[in-house]
């Protein structure tokens, strides 16, 4: 596990993906980043949180998404902000990990405590993650030999 609180620059992130595009686009971009997150969340941190900048419907995701917490910025703050407070307010900064490629926003946490990661780095994590569950559910899968009428009805 990489720390206690996971926090995520969604528009970041996804502008490293490549796939910040037009607004009816837009929903389905978001969706696949938070599904992508999920495929390897436990192994990540205990708690995850995407903040997007601007307006948006957290409800949207709720029921999709069940182990990431989405959180939109207000309007008259940015993504970043939110960012910032969240780790300023986290009991235990030290055990917090902000996903971004801003590099102001990497300083700012870093001065309050928190651990940084940079988008390239930690989608490259999260692939090795992947291949690593991949790779221990098909090491870790045994098919059976098959039965015979005399095992199941001796």
């Amino acid at each position: 596990m990489l720390a206690r609180w996971l926090i995520v620059d969604g528009y970041s992130l996804m502008h490293r993906r490549k796939t910040h595009s037009s607004t009816p686009a837009l929903m389905v971009a978001r969706r696949r980043l938070l599904r992508d997150i999920e495929d390897v969340c436990d192994a990540l941190a205990e708690k995850i949180t995407v903040v997007f900048d601007g307006r948006g419907s957290v409800s949207d995701f709720a029921e999709e998404s069940p182990h990431i917490e989405v959180l939109f910025s207000p309007g008259h703050h940015t993504a970043d902000t939110v960012i910032e407070r969240l780790v300023h307010e986290a009991s235990d900064a030290g055990k917090v990990l902000v996903v971004t490629s801003d590099r102001a926003e990497r300083q700012t946490v870093e001065a309050s405590g928190g651990i940084t990661m940079g988008c390239g780095t930690f989608l490259e994590h999260c692939e090795g993650m992947r291949k690593r569950i991949r790779t221990t559910s098909r090491s870790g899968f045994r098919r059976a030999p098959p039965s015979t009428l005399g095992e199941l009805f001796p």
